[in-house]
């Protein structure tokens, strides 16, 4: 299963209250459940560096708060890779 919306920018990022930590922001596709969402922010939360995870099923959007070393293919490539 694929979660990066096709054709869609594949993220935005924004300084946190913290200048160590950056909130992040991508669409994600092919969550069709509650256990999809579960599934995909145990990954996020799962990732060095991460404080905080939100996913939203309605708008298809993942959020995140990370340390300035979380790099961003390696959100998507943890994200792409669940299933």
């Amino acid at each position: 299963m694929r979660w990066l919306k096709p054709g869609t920018p594949a993220m935005s990022t924004a300084i946190a209250a913290s200048p160590s930590q950056a909130d992040w922001s991508f669409p994600v596709a092919g969550m069709t459940c509650a256990s999809c969402v579960a599934r995909v922010e145990k990954v996020l939360a799962g990732l060095s560096g991460v404080s905080l995870v939100s996913v939203n099923l309605p708008t298809e959007t993942a959020s995140l708060r990370a340390g300035p070393k979380l790099h961003p293919g390696t959100i998507t490539g943890s994200v792409e890779q669940t299933e």
